[in-house]
């Protein structure tokens, strides 16, 4: 549910932003939008290992991070069309349209994923038993506390982890 409540975040903030009258009231929604964006990441991450065992969570978290370079893709070539092709229609400037257009699809997703998404194979409807139970299965059971802090403190005790977080600043 907290996915479906930021994807809703997300795409009304992003409508918001065409309203800006100023820059400083631009910065503060950008700056809004980045909070709202904030809970996505993680939060399809812990999607995907309440759906996934342990052996296909690799690829699986491989699979959504490389849709993020598609997403990119695709998504400037349509900001540009959007921009040139809508400018002017209205009364309203292109920018002001892309930030419309890139934020009704999730303030509709968003309600409708609420609705429709499962917590997890253990609540939803769609699954057979036998299915639920072959995939309750193949999931790891509960972790203990204490490996996940130590794992925790190895990752961040290494200078790679460092360089690589470094990364997504530049």
């Amino acid at each position: 549910r907290v996915l479906a409540s930021t994807l809703t975040a997300w795409g009304a903030l992003s409508a918001s932003m065409s309203l800006a009258g100023n820059a400083e009231a631009l910065c503060l929604l950008r700056f809004a939008l980045g909070f709202a964006e904030s809970g996505y990441f993680p939060g399809v991450l812990l999607l995907l290992s309440q759906w996934y065992p342990e052996f296909a969570l690799g690829s699986t978290t491989a699979i959504f991070m490389t849709t993020g370079g598609v997403g990119a893709v695709l998504g400037s070539a349509s900001a540009g069309y959007i921009m040139e092709g809508m400018d002017g229609f209205l009364g309203v400037r292109g920018w002001r349209w892309l930030f419309v257009v890139q934020g009704v699809a999730p303030m509709v997703l968003g309600p409708l994923l609420w609705l429709r998404m499962a917590d997890g194979p253990s609540t939803v409807r769609w699954l057979s038993p036998e299915s639920r139970a072959l995939l309750l299965d193949a999931m790891p059971q509960e972790r203990e506390l204490s490996p996940f802090f130590s794992e925790l403190y190895t990752t961040v005790s290494r200078p790679a982890t460092w360089i690589f977080d470094c990364t997504y600043f530049l």
